[in-house]
């Protein structure tokens, strides 16, 4: 049983039994004492019953009526001799065997007294006295109040078998032991059954508890106890079943939770789109099944275009609502076993299970259109936002995750900077100008070209489409930095806009172009050249940096009439004090002013009258769907006739296909800039080539 059991059993029968102990061990010695003070008192009795009565016996002589005496007091039970002695101490009647010696036959007595002891006897005394006529008293006892001196004839001795008397003490031993005995094993049996029947119920409820603690919530009592015990059943069922279905209820949320904290682990809060983490486990999960042989994948990583415009100008929860509508968008174009993910900020990817890199270039295409289509409305403002969009093979050749994540970097920069809201696939040798993979690459190597005066420059000339309305030839300087191959690697523009080494880059276009259009000017041709030059947004929002672009400017005297120099759109609304100062600065000067990546907000034309540039270059995402689409063929011919009203001349940028080339020339576009028209080449070749020895 229990260690409760054993207890209550021990704290119970302890003192039953010491009780008891105790009890019998008085009681039998009191019985013990009791039966050896009947013996005393009896052999008192006797010799006291005899010393009368042996008086006339003695005081006659009639020894014969003496020895009849004591021989019947040897009859009496217990008793195994008797004697009397006369005055003398002589023996005048005795019978049994008389265990006394001498000296206590003739020591005088003085009353009824104990005189002798042996092991198994014990003798008794009486003084016999001759009795007084009319006194009724028999023996006087000495020194009795009132008494005269009896005289003393004799003596009466009676000897007792102690035998008897410790047979008796041991039948009293034995009746109170087993009597103890009994009492004990009643006690035991009761109280056993009693801690058992308390024990019982408790053990049940402690077996209960023990097995709620190891998660058994569903377990119970049985309800057959009386009284409290009863009561502390029917309390633990309830309590077990409300811990139950409070257990329930708990691990319920706890699931749920685990559910959500698993999905939130997994997914974008924003979007709900997967997050990078689970996409990176879903691309190496396809790296493993393509270098085991199975089929490829692709991966697209895209970079929306203008995002940044849309939270300048409205706010974080605008921005936050457009991702959330673009992810819908692009999520609805996607199979269901491709992987749409946001990466983090305006960045997302794509994972084509199973598809070519044909096919993913397509897929690519449709979703660039899709993003350049889209129309984000907030409050009385309208966006448009582009997708510059990297595409990357995941095939046996793929390495790993960081690998292809690497190469998808590289792509979206070089689609950014072949003009943005395009295509580009990842080509891992072979690619010429191919951007840096991350910002921090492109500051390292920015930084050290600026050192070492190691700034390459690039030509693109722009082609006019309507040679009637605009007789100068435009071309484009843009700068290039080398990696450590040596190889030519083009600036985005988007570095240039967030990077503090901006105003450095500014400059060292500005003295280029100046460069350029002085050996032009030396061998005494390109009249009617004009050099584009895309400068960064702190030419207005540093005024520091707006001075000494003006001072370089008006250095070049003659020449700076032959410069057209290009701010974003959204710089110039971010900044359209300064827009409006530094244009006229600049015209004053004779240089021309043109806005790039123009078209990005549908309210952008209502700013025209009041920036008075002399060149736009139209967003891609306006004219890339130009030969397909009507509504976007509409919405270009509205750009450039309101641009014409106001004697401003468009560009298209990024035009890469021959018929969208010509359906802008129908359209009444001043000019064309992309690969369909004319690459991007070392300025070096293209003077000496193009410019010097043509003109």
């Amino acid at each position: 049983m229990t260690s409760l059991y054993r207890r209550l059993l021990l704290m119970t029968l302890l003192p039953a039994c010491l009780l008891s102990l105790v009890l019998a061990l008085y009681f039998s010695f009191a019985g013990l004492r009791a039966l050896e003070d009947e013996l005393l008192q009896r052999g008192e009795d006797i010799v006291r019953y005899m010393a009368p009565s042996s008086e006339y016996g003695v005081v006659s002589g009639n020894w014969l009526s003496l020895q009849g005496m004591v021989q019947g007091a040897v009859q009496q039970p217990d008793v195994r001799a008797a004697a009397v002695v006369n005055r003398d101490g002589r023996v005048v009647a005795v019978s049994g065997r008389v265990n006394l010696g001498a000296e206590y036959l003739k020591a005088p007595l003085h009353g009824v007294a104990q005189v002798a002891s042996g092991k198994d006897w014990i003798a008794f005394a009486a003084p016999i006295y001759r009795s007084r006529a009319g006194n009724g008293v028999f023996i006087d006892e000495p020194g009795q109040a009132g008494a005269e001196a009896p005289v003393q004839v004799g003596q009466v001795f009676v000897e007792l078998d102690k035998s008897g008397l410790a047979e008796r003490q041991r039948q009293l031993l034995l009746r109170a032991l087993g009597i103890l005995m009994v009492a004990l094993a009643l006690t035991v049996y009761f109280v056993a059954r009693l801690a058992r029947d308390l024990v019982q119920p408790v053990t049940h409820l402690v077996e209960a508890v023990r097995a709620m603690a190891a998660g058994h919530f569903d377990v119970r009592v049985a309800e057959v106890s009386p009284d409290e015990l009863g009561e502390l059943e029917q309390g633990f069922n309830r309590m077990a079943e409300y811990i139950g279905d409070v257990h329930r209820n708990l691990q319920d949320r706890i699931d749920e939770a685990t559910a959500l904290l698993t999905y939130q682990a997994r997914h974008d809060a924003l979007t709900g789109l997967v997050n990078r983490r689970e996409f990176e486990t879903r691309l190496e999960a396809a790296i493993r099944v393509a270098q085991a042989g199975g089929e490829s994948s692709a991966v697209l990583f895209i970079d929306l275009d203008r995002f940044k415009r849309v939270n300048d100008t409205s706010g974080h929860i605008a921005g936050d609502e457009l991702l959330r509508q673009l992810a819908r968008q692009l999520q609805s174009r996607l199979r269901q076993s491709d992987t749409l993910a946001r990466l983090g900020g305006d960045e997302f990817a794509v994972l084509l299970s199973g598809c070519s890199l044909e096919n993913a270039q397509k897929q690519a295409e449709a979703l660039c259109r899709l993003v350049a289509g889209f129309h984000f409305s907030w409050q009385d403002k309208v966006f448009t936002v582009g997708a510059s969009i990297g595409v990357v093979s995941v095939d046996g050749k793929s390495r790993s995750v960081s690998q292809v994540l690497s190469a998808g970097d590289a792509a979206c920069y070089a689609a950014k900077a072949g003009g943005r809201n395009r295509v580009e696939v990842y080509e891992p040798q072979g690619q010429e100008a191919r951007p840096l993979a991350t910002p921090e690459l492109w500051r390292e190597r920015i930084e050290m070209a600026l050192a070492e005066d190691q700034l390459a420059y690039q030509a693109q000339p722009l082609r006019a489409l309507n040679p009637d309305a605009w007789q100068r030839q435009l071309f484009e300087l843009t700068a290039l930095v080398h990696d450590r191959q040596g190889k030519p690697l083009l600036v985005p523009i988007e570095c240039i806009e967030r990077d503090e080494l901006a105003p450095q880059l500014d400059l060292r276009l500005l003295t280029a172009s100046g460069d350029c259009l002085g050996r032009i000017e030396a061998a005494g041709k390109g009249a009617d050249l004009l050099c584009v030059l895309r400068l960064s947004t702190a030419a207005l929002g540093d005024a520091q940096h707006r001075e000494k672009l003006l001072a370089g400017i008006a250095g070049l005297g003659q020449r700076a009439a032959a410069l057209c120099l290009m701010f974003s759109e959204e710089s110039a609304l971010q900044y359209p004090t300064q827009m409006q100062q530094l244009c006229e600065r600049l015209h004053g000067l004779g240089c021309r002013v043109g806005l790039d990546d123009f078209g990005g907000w549908l309210g952008s034309l209502e700013h025209l009258h009041a920036l008075t540039p002399d060149f736009i270059r139209i967003s891609p995402t306006l004219t890339r769907d130009v030969g397909e689409s009507r509504s976007a063929a509409a919405l270009v011919r509205a750009v450039v006739e309101i641009a014409a009203e106001h004697g401003i001349a468009t560009i298209a940028s990024s035009v890469d296909a021959l018929a969208a080339l010509q359906r802008l020339q129908e359209l009444g576009m001043a000019y064309a800039q992309g690969r369909v028209v004319a690459p991007r080449e070392p300025l070096e070749c293209w003077l000496e080539g193009a410019v010097l020895r043509r003109l």
